[in-house]
């Protein structure tokens, strides 16, 4: 292995740089991603005191949080991008070395190499946001390194913690465990007892060591059936949100699931033409898939589960036909290329995302996110708001208003993530999130209570935004409209 990595040290060094420019324009770039803006409110809450789950509300696991309270506060960001950036390089390293796990070709190495680091570094599959899955998906890079490469049963154990460890960042990580569990059981079915004692009970013991720790602390808290109805149960409602498309049900995810896993049995079993680490692939990128389908929505971020699987999988592709074949080689450059020029001119144009969402994602045209960045580093005519995006009008609107306004608290239903951030204020709802009040009933009812107990003096509504019923009948009765902007209306409570 050492006159393996010795003779590619090279590529991964080089791999490293491209990975850290890639990530560079992330620390420039304004607040815009609600995900990291949510994430950012709810750490800033806990660390003036508030409880999570309890006094503030995400349905994320606890980890990500605990990660934003590093950069508590607008003015420590930086720190959340750095370890964004920490993270991804150690995901990169890990990522080297299991490559050699699946294949000890120099050429798979090259073209795995190169596509995850396009793939988990650049804006396409948002590798410059800081979520859930850019740090999560490094863990479980290095649980698996720990598991396949050279194995111990000590090894086997630490392996678990880190599966654990991902999956108190996002429980999608279990589903790589599984893959792993699945593939040795059925690698050798017949020794099931030895299987048991050699492996599973100390990489699930690793595994449930740590959860076991976490569950006893929350009980000891009393905040077990927060975090449990918050992480679980209220991301399984998120998970079923059909929104009307079949592919959304979660029984046809399932049976799609089986079906792949099935195939790739067949293929390692009857049809006897993939090798063992060829249905290991196949059972994570399988697992990985269904993971990220999870969610019923096309975010960006989502892929970044199955983006080592599918770097790998590309090296093998690539060696099978493209390597020795330069015609085809060149007709593939050229698609690729070709494709990649159609989505930059296509891509969205900030004002008319603007006129459409108010947010324009960098991934919309990746080409345009780094076109950008050097035009706002040679100090061009981008100014900061220009620059990627327009979420930042909203933000300073919002915050105009309110220096004028001047309200005791207000609650902003909006969908940005960063606006209570921005203003200053600390939200007087534990259901921060409209999304949340928009898919539960219940947390709608509880936000209007607690608007009614905490008698909030202003709400912002976001223009074009239609609220839930039972806000719309508060404003109606209780509150009146002192102030209309571009981006907000602005109710304050009748006296």
């Amino acid at each position: 292995m050492k006159n393996f990595f010795s003779k590619h040290k090279n590529i991964l060094l080089l791999s490293i740089v491209a990975f850290i420019l890639l990530r560079l324009p992330s620390f420039w770039e304004p607040n815009w991603h609600p995900d990291e803006g949510f994430y950012a409110t709810v750490a800033t809450s806990m660390a003036n005191g508030k409880i999570l789950y309890r006094d503030t509300f995400d349905h994320k696991a606890p980890l990500i949080y605990f990660t934003y309270m590093l950069g508590s506060g607008l003015g420590k960001l930086f720190y959340i991008k750095l370890l964004n950036l920490i993270f991804g390089l150690v995901g990169l390293i890990g990522f080297s070395r299991l490559v050699k796990v699946f294949s000890k070709s120099t050429a798979v190495y090259l073209a795995s190499i190169i596509s995850f680091t396009l793939l988990f570094g650049s804006s396409f599959r948002e590798g410059n946001i800081a979520n859930t899955e850019n740090f999560f998906v490094p863990i479980v890079i290095w649980a698996l390194v720990l598991a396949l490469e050279y194995p111990t049963k000590i090894k086997y154990f630490i392996s678990g913690i880190l599966f654990a460890f991902a999956f108190q960042y996002k429980f999608h990580s279990l589903l790589d465990l599984f893959a792993l569990c699945l593939f040795w059981l059925v690698l050798d079915p017949k020794n099931v007892v030895q299987l048991i004692k050699d492996k599973l009970v100390w990489i699930l013991g690793g595994f449930g060591l740590v959860n076991f720790l976490v569950v006893i602390f929350l009980l000891l808290k009393g905040l077990f059936f927060d975090y449990f109805n918050a992480v679980y149960l209220f991301s399984f409602s998120y998970s079923t949100d059909n929104r009307g498309f079949v592919l959304n049900r979660l029984d046809v995810k399932l049976l799609v699931y089986l079906l792949l896993l099935i195939w790739a049995y067949w293929k390692y079993k009857k049809k006897q033409n993939i090798s063992e680490k060829t249905f290991l692939l196949l059972i994570l990128a399988s697992s990985a898939l269904f993971a990220m389908s999870l969610g019923g929505r096309n975010y960006p971020h989502y892929y970044l589960q199955l983006v080592p699987y599918a770097s790998i999988i590309i090296g093998f592709l690539y060696v099978k036909y493209l390597q020795h074949n330069k015609l085809l080689l060149t007709g593939a450059v050229i698609t690729i290329f070709s494709g990649l020029l159609l989505l930059h001119l296509v891509g969205g144009y900030k004002n008319a995302a603007c006129q459409r969402q108010g947010i324009l994602s960098p991934n919309e045209s990746v080409f345009r996110y780094y076109y950008v960045f050097g035009k706002y580093l040679t100090g061009d005519t981008y100014t900061h708001s220009e620059y990627f995006n327009c979420i930042e009008m909203h933000i300073e609107d919002l915050q105009e208003q309110v220096a004028d306004l001047d309200p005791e608290q207000i609650y902003i239903y909006d969908f940005i993530g960063w606006h209570y951030l921005a203003i200053g204020y600390e939200p007087p709802v534990v259901f921060l999130n409209p999304y949340h009040t928009f898919l539960s009933d219940y947390i709608a009812e509880d936000v209007i209570k607690e608007l009614k107990a905490n008698n909030v003096d202003m709400i912002a509504i976001r223009v074009g935004i239609d609220p839930e019923d039972g806000l719309e009948d508060l404003i109606q009765e209780d509150y009146e409209l002192v102030s209309s902007s571009r981006y907000y209306n602005f109710y304050r409570i009748n006296e």
